[in-house]
């Protein structure tokens, strides 16, 4: 029988191995042999190697990095051009125009001169084409979220004529994303929020005699709400309160939206594992979402799919507890495997912009 081969190492395989390392208590610089020996031979891609080169280089490799990036510049290999030019700005601060423009030639060959921009303007480099670099690549990101806000306003609109009413969640929650302080967003946002709390409590009178009074038209009336609905605790099924704590996630409520949706915790499916970490994040539960985004990740390796949200949710909460770079280390990987994942490349340009 034929050896199958092992695939390599991409940019999500690498964070999901530091992931892993970390969470069993491996020493770090026992990952980091680990991981350059993996380099070593030939296992990581290109954009794996930006994210296996900051954390061998946290972890003070400095001599072992240089090795191995002699050895792929000797065999034309891709580089991790961010890491590259970290460590030559480690060892001379005013880097040669004729390295800069070595780099700049290289990051543009291996798709990464806007990584290579963002270091060299973190670093506090003073080439001006970086900023040029940097802006003409927000201006793309943005201009390609504007031309999806209008695809979503029409899937949104197509969704409600069908009466889809999870594929209208799914739209209006990356519509809100993208566009967080877009007032038609927003609105619509409210409006379906309402509406899936309605459904919700209509089946909940169907099953007990309740209040004829709507509480979602009287605001201050919540409370007596809750006290209602906790009663109910034990009665709901998942998929209710699945939906239930959608609806008051849209009304801004997410606390109480957690709070029901772990009602049937025992009974959970994956779906409901991930909606925990979007209110998690919300209420800025962000290592507890770290943690269980982690564990997330490593029950389903097998399923790229839920291995995105896992990330996808990690950067958010490493993001709220500021470590930036573990945060855009993941979007980036993200970023490269689906340009298109939720908000990811938004999320990425905005925090890049915002990293000192």
């Amino acid at each position: 029988m034929d050896d199958i081969e092992v695939p390599p190492y991409d940019s999500t395989a690498i964070e999901i191995l530091i992931f892993e390392g970390l969470k069993e208590n491996t020493p770090p610089n026992i990952l980091a042999d680990e991981i350059l020996k993996l380099w070593d031979h030939g296992r990581l891609l290109t954009p794996a190697k930006i994210s296996a080169g900051k954390f061998c280089f946290l972890q003070g490799y400095f001599k072992s990095l240089a090795e191995m990036l002699r050895k792929d510049l000797r065999a034309g290999a891709g580089l991790p051009w961010p890491m590259v030019f970290q460590m030559i700005f480690q060892l001379k601060k005013k880097v040669p125009k004729e390295i800069v423009d070595a780099c700049l030639a290289g990051a543009a060959r291996d798709d990464q001169l806007h990584l290579l921009a963002a270091q060299a303007a973190k670093l506090g480099h003073s080439d001006g084409r970086w900023n040029k670099i940097l802006a003409s690549e927000m201006n793309d990101r943005f201009a390609a979220a504007k031309e999806k806000r209008e695809t979503l306003l029409e899937d949104i609109k197509i969704f409600k004529g069908e009466r889809m009413d999870e594929e209208v969640r799914v739209a209006l929650a990356r519509l809100v994303s993208l566009f967080p302080e877009d007032p038609q967003a927003l609105a619509m946002a409210r409006e379906f929020g309402e509406v899936e709390m309605d459904k919700a409590l209509a089946k909940l009178r169907y099953k007990r005699v309740a209040t004829q009074r709507s509480p979602l038209r009287d605001m201050d009336h919540l409370p007596e709400l809750f006290k209602e609905l906790k009663k109910l605790e034990g009665t709901l099924n998942v998929d209710e309160a699945y939906h239930l704590s959608i609806g008051l996630h849209e009304m801004g409520l997410s606390g109480d939206a957690l709070e029901i949706l772990r009602w049937q915790k025992e009974k959970w499916k994956v779906r409901e594992e991930i909606w925990e970490l979007e209110l998690l994040n919300a209420q800025r539960c962000f290592a507890e979402a770290l943690s269980l985004a982690q564990i997330l990740v490593r029950k389903n390796e097998n399923d790229p799919d839920v291995m995105r949200e896992g990330l996808y949710h990690a950067a958010k909460a490493y993001h709220g507890l500021e470590d930036h770079d573990q945060a855009t280390g993941i979007l980036r990987g993200l970023v490269k495997l689906d340009p298109g994942y939720r908000d990811a490349a938004v999320l990425l340009a905005e925090w890049e912009s915002r990293i000192p």
